[in-house]
């Protein structure tokens, strides 16, 4: 478990800091790093072995350079993006989340779907 701990971390770290650093973000941007930030919080009392941890931390870095992406005015790879939320969603059914995590994902991602609009 320990050692997929750095590498979840480096992911969490790289995908956040330009969009944070330039101060103002857009919605998608704004509900992907929130979904991230909760997944993450979340996964430290979840059931998930450390190989899930990592891939669905990995999903929701997927979401985050989609919004990045996206408000930099370049394509998405939506294919990308619906396998991620297919994955994360899949995950959140799962029962391998505490109940009040739950309900807080699904609004962050009911949030991040929004903002795809």
């Amino acid at each position: 478990m320990k050692k997929y701990f750095l590498p979840v971390l480096f992911a969490t770290l790289l995908a956040a800091p330009l969009p944070l650093l330039a101060g103002s973000m857009t919605p998608m941007q704004t509900a992907a790093h929130q979904l991230q930030s909760d997944l993450n919080q979340a996964l430290d009392q979840s059931t998930f072995n450390a190989r899930q941890r990592y891939n669905l931390s990995q999903d929701a870095a997927e979401l985050v350079k989609a919004a990045d992406r996206r408000a930099q005015g370049r394509r998405m790879d939506r294919r990308e993006l619906r396998k991620s939320a297919k994955e994360l969603l899949k995950a959140f059914d799962s029962g391998s989340f505490q109940v009040g995590d739950v309900s807080m994902l699904n609004s962050d991602f009911n949030q991040f779907k929004k903002s795809i609009r």
